[in-house]
């Protein structure tokens, strides 16, 4: 069955964004308005929760769904574990005396209004007319839902108070360890520089394939028929929306702390990092016009007789002037070569059936698919003549590499004993024809290490960095293409001056961050105690999030 789209932009969700409302992880993944429910509703931190309690909380997670996820969750679907987590929320706020202004509560109300609207004024009685009633639900859920999630951005600041105590000393010590720079010279030993050694005879290179056969069968495949819609049709479309937005650089900065500010754009200035934040907005409202219509599209050719008949998507697209395309044949590994699409369209793909032979909208990088089953050929064998030349490649790296780590080790010997003997890395390297390699110095927060990056991630050598102690090398680390050793001969004393400029907003974040973690573990305990007594913890022990990626 198609699913059903984004019905409004992006942009609002940031406009939100904007007044401090932050959304929160549930247990489940799929919230839906499937009246039916459990008889025993349990008790709530000991208190019995009554049925007009649960279905107005759950009212409000179907709610949630639209308004922060931008679609409607399928009607089957299951939220009794996020309903639950909705109660305790209400329950605390409540508790706490936590209330919202109705100011605050209509000012964040007209936002949601006129960003659905795309900009323009709408009533409440239209609002509901149009995006409540008919999903069941009313003016009342929404006002009640705005004053739970207000006032939990209340509590949050209430509960995670503690992090706004972090001493300096800490944080000075935490910028320390960030932005401290190491010094490091390494050698590395690459199965490229011994191919040129590996003599291949027909006896082996027949050994190698028989032992691995199996990487070379061919896997199922399949191809699927196709109605593109390109992103790029709905430029001046966008354009116009995002023109109406009169907040635009307040939402920026709002969501550029919210991804973490500086700390998350560590290559970047402020004033890039937002453009970078407002190109990525203004492709996924590009995305969501191209989605509509390609929802409009799918919905036409799922309600076409007969039923399921995947020739449909070719009939409708004849009769409406649309293209239809074939994919080329693709496996489970990976997307057509010919479209820029994920892992998703792949999997939904493998997933169409007899029954179910449509799908979409599927998004992709620069277009929306429509998709119908077109052909499933099944795994088989090549012939060896097919696979002659990989297989060969195949059997030179793997005896290069073999050859690779093994003057790797030699290597490692010899600097065990040079330094025994005082001698320098670089020293060593020249007495054992080793070509060393000599990075700029980084920090941990650094993001690009362009000479050590050709053999392997800056994260994986700033852990043996981290894991090597100053003055000395590391052990060799053997990888699949050779290997590498690295040797750490200094940390570098911090720019002080830098470190002055950028630490109030360093320690900034470093507070919220606390904040943050402090409001998580409150909720993972405190939830822990009040639901022992509902039906979801009778199944599972759930585990909840407070605010995660803040």
């Amino acid at each position: 069955m198609f699913g059903t789209i984004r019905k409004h932009s992006t942009w609002l969700w940031l406009v939100i964004i904007a007044l401090t409302i932050i959304s929160f992880v549930f247990w489940g993944a799929n919230t839906g308005r499937n009246q039916s429910g459990p008889t025993n509703f349990g008790r709530l931190s000991g208190e019995p929760i009554s049925r007009t309690d649960y279905f107005n909380a759950r009212n409000e997670v179907y709610l949630r769904n639209f308004l922060e996820r931008g679609q409607w969750p399928d009607r089957n679907s299951d939220t009794e574990q996020e309903t639950y987590v909705w109660l305790f929320f209400v329950q605390k706020l409540n508790d706490l005396g936590i209330h919202v202004p109705k100011e605050t509560v209509a000012k964040v109300a007209n936002n949601y209004v006129r960003h659905l609207n795309q900009g323009n004024l709408m009533s409440l009685a239209d609002f509901s007319k149009k995006y409540l009633e008919p999903h069941g639900l009313t003016a009342d859920d929404f006002d009640r839902y705005l004053q739970h999630v207000l006032g939990r951005e209340q509590l949050k600041l209430m509960v995670g108070v503690s992090g706004n105590l972090t001493p300096m000393e800490e944080i000075r010590a935490i910028y320390t360890r960030e932005f401290e720079e190491y010094s490091t010279q390494a050698a590395f030993f690459s199965a490229s520089n011994y191919l040129e050694q590996v003599t291949v005879t027909p006896e082996a290179l027949s050994q190698y394939y028989t032992n691995h056969m199996a990487d070379y069968r061919i896997p199922d495949r399949v191809t699927v028929s196709y109605i593109k819609f390109p992103i790029s049709n709905h430029v001046a479309e966008v354009t116009k929306l995002v023109a109406g937005v009169t907040n635009l650089e307040q939402i920026l900065e709002t969501n550029f702390q919210r991804q973490g500010g500086t700390n998350a754009f560590k290559d970047k200035t402020p004033e890039q990092a937002k453009e970078e934040i407002r190109e990525k907005m203004f492709k996924n409202d590009l995305r969501r016009f191209a989605a509509n219509k390609a929802n409009d599209v799918a919905t036409h050719v799922f309600d076409m007789k007969p039923p399921g008949a995947p020739e449909n998507l070719a009939t409708y697209a004849k009769t409406n002037g649309l293209t239809v395309e074939v994919t080329q044949p693709f496996d489970r590994t990976e997307p057509p070569k010919d479209l820029k699409v994920d892992d998703v369209f792949v999997r939904t793909a493998f997933a169409l059936t007899t029954t179910e032979p449509f799908a979409g909208p599927i998004l992709g990088e620069d277009a929306v698919y429509v998709i119908a089953s077109n052909q499933r050929l099944a795994s088989e064998n090549p012939p060896f003549e097919s696979v002659r030349e990989k297989a060969t490649w195949d059997y030179k790296f793997s005896q290069a590499a073999g050859l690779a780590r093994k003057a790797g080790e030699a290597f490692n010997q010899a600097v065990t004993n040079g330094m025994a003997a005082g001698k320098g890395f670089v020293a060593i390297c020249s007495e054992a024809k080793v070509k060393p390699v000599l990075p700029p110095p980084f920090s941990l927060v650094s993001t690009s290490l362009p000479p050590v990056e050709v053999f392997l991630n800056i994260d994986q050598y700033k852990r043996l960095v981290l894991m090597t102690s100053v003055g000395k090398a590391s052990p060799f680390i053997p990888l699949r293409e050779g290997g590498l050793l690295v040797y750490v001969a200094a940390k570098l004393p911090l720019d002080e001056t830098r470190m002055k400029k950028d630490m109030p907003k360093f320690a900034e974040d470093v507070r919220r961050a606390r904040q943050n973690e402090a409001f998580n573990m409150w909720v993972n305990q405190e939830a822990g105690r009040a639901l022992r007594e509902t039906p979801i913890m009778r199944q599972q022990q759930p585990q909840v999030s407070g605010a995660p990626g803040q």
